[in-house]
């Protein structure tokens, strides 16, 4: 195995300290242009750059190298982003290279031999996506009918060998409101999930990333994604609620539907959107009228609806951002994730400290301090 430098987390601490690639330069005593080439990858530091470079930005040699595995396929990863949102390439390598940095962790992985039971031949053809989620509500135990929240859920990740990563990322419009990473050598699953979105969205994307786990072979790719979107809507607002809605406000007026609909998702803590989505679903497959006729009405109606719901860290935290002790107490409490006792067995064996952690969390180097001490001590 050849060592590179690990690019992406010289680059993370570099703006974490508040350097410039020319101060960082002169604080090393080399050219700007040297700086550009080590993170483009085109050189490397000699040893005597190297230890500056290890000292200024508090990373050890174990974190500014990644040893290359050209045996080992690359992560597969997904974000779970909104309508309309890209992720660019770039952003897909950085989630990669979280993968990378999340590797050796699947040695710690207390269901690390346990292969997740897959749907076979996931369709998405309405009865079987149906079918699917009438199954999982059973041997969960939830009645037909009755909401599901992320609570439901929760203990079925573990059960399947899925980790949890809960993140505070902010409040993110894009890609980064969750993160699925699938390392095929050992079939490890990590799954960030942004502590700081809305109950409604945060429902549904744990229901989305639950539909990744059970179809490992479409991870990556678009049809994993269709169908992830498809299953989770199904899941929250499936078909036994769609006909009595349906049944409840045909050939209403508009006001009627729009303030039923609403009513209906703030119940169950869905978007205004899903709910409309599965109502049209359910009526395409049963060859009746549906509702697009109100699409401009229910574009204006729901503009801000989500955001009537209070944020999952907000309810998790309501005193304000947690010190790191807490942070990972309520955590491990509410989420069931084995996530901070692997990270303190890897730190312990390893000789990595909170650079590492910054970057695999994708938080300051600040935070980073914070939670290492927290998980060491």
């Amino acid at each position: 195995m050849e060592p590179r430098l690990n690019i992406p987390q010289i680059a993370h601490a570099i703006k974490a300290h508040g350097y410039t690639q020319a101060a960082l330069a002169e604080r090393i005593g080399v050219q700007p242009a040297a700086v550009t080439q080590w993170l483009k990858g085109e050189t490397q530091p000699l040893p005597q750059r190297l230890l500056k470079l290890s000292l200024l930005l508090e990373l050890s040699f174990d974190d500014l190298f990644i040893r290359t595995e050209p045996l080992q396929p690359a992560p597969v990863v997904a974000y779970r982003k909104r309508a309309g949102n890209t992720t660019t390439e770039n952003e897909m390598e950085h989630a990669r290279e979280k993968g990378r940095l999340l590797r050796p962790l699947a040695t710690y992985l207390p269901n690390q031999l346990l292969k997740p039971a897959e749907f076979r031949d996931p369709s998405l053809e309405y009865s079987y996506v149906e079918h699917a989620v009438r199954d999982l509500r059973k041997t969960l135990g939830i009645q037909e009918d009755d909401a599901v929240g992320y609570q439901h859920l929760i203990g079925t990740f573990s059960e399947l060998g899925a980790v949890i990563i809960p993140v505070m990322w902010g409040k993110k419009d894009a890609h980064g409101n969750a993160l699925h990473i699938l390392l095929p050598e050992s079939g490890a699953t990590w799954i960030y999930l942004n502590l700081d979105s809305n109950a409604c969205d945060f429902n549904f994307w744990m229901a989305h990333e639950l539909a990744h786990v059970f179809t490992p072979k479409l991870a990556g790719s678009d049809a994993g994604e269709d169908f992830a979107e498809e299953f989770a809507g199904a899941l929250l607002f499936p078909e036994s609620a769609s006909e009595k809605l349906y049944d409840g406000i045909i050939g209403k007026s508009a006001p009627v539907i729009i303030n039923t609909i609403k009513r209906v998702a703030k119940e169950r803590t869905i978007s205004f959107y899903t709910v409309v989505k599965r109502l049209n679903r359910y009526a395409e497959n049963r060859g009746l009228k549906d509702f697009t006729q109100h699409k401009s009405a229910f574009f204006g109606a729901s503009k801000n609806f989500e955001k009537s719901f209070p944020l999952i860290s907000e309810a998790l935290f309501p005193d304000g951002k947690p010190d790191a002790a807490d942070y990972i107490s309520e955590n491990e409490s509410v989420f069931k994730t084995p996530i901070y006792n692997i990270m303190r067995q890897y730190l312990t064996d390893s000789a990595h400290g909170a650079g590492w952690l910054a970057e695999v969390m994708d938080i300051s180097l600040i935070d980073a301090k914070a939670l290492y001490q927290a998980l060491i001590n």
